[in-house]
């Protein structure tokens, strides 16, 4: 396996079939070096099981799943995701969503192109809707300067290839 370039973490709770359309459309969209983390929030819909069927080990070996025995809540689940994360890049992806056109990529190339921003957003932006962020990338070690302090900085890059679903 190679050295992964970052690391994707997806925190589930009850969301069995989105996180797994949501890790299928990683797998299928990305073409960087990665790797998943993903924190299942003692799921009670079988959503852990799931993943372990649909993932198997052997055949996905960079793909880590958590299996909580108690619900930490959504940013909480951030932080036991963390030490499992080897990649000098951090992702975060909302389980609800679905990786189209290389989005992964090309917000990992936009990340490069405007690195004074040290933290970089995809947001969709549905007719008529608020836009709802759906991942955020962040150098590792920007995580702990930036999100205590409640820093976004101002690169919120547009990106195709994001289609949301309501978790509701």
């Amino acid at each position: 396996m190679q050295t992964p370039a970052v690391s994707i973490i997806v925190i589930s709770y009850n969301t069995r079939e989105m996180t797994i359309e949501c890790l299928r459309s990683v797998f299928a969209e990305t073409t960087l070096p990665f790797e998943i983390v993903v924190v299942d929030n003692a799921s009670t819909d079988g959503s852990a099981e799931a993943i372990s069927e649909a993932f198997p080990a052997d055949v996905y070996p960079n793909l880590t799943l958590l299996k909580e025995i108690k619900n930490h809540g959504f940013a909480p689940a951030h932080s036991v995701a963390l030490p499992h994360c080897k990649a000098p890049w951090l992702l975060l992806l909302n389980p609800d969503t679905v990786i189209l056109d290389k989005a992964i990529d090309n917000l990992f190339a936009f990340a490069h192109r405007e690195p004074e921003a040290r933290i970089w957003g995809g947001a969709n932006s549905l007719r008529g809707q608020d836009a709802k962020f759906h991942l955020m990338l962040a150098p590792h070690d920007a995580v702990d300067h930036l999100l205590p302090n409640r820093r976004y900085d101002r690169a919120i890059p547009r990106l195709r290839g994001i289609q949301p679903r309501s978790l509701w």
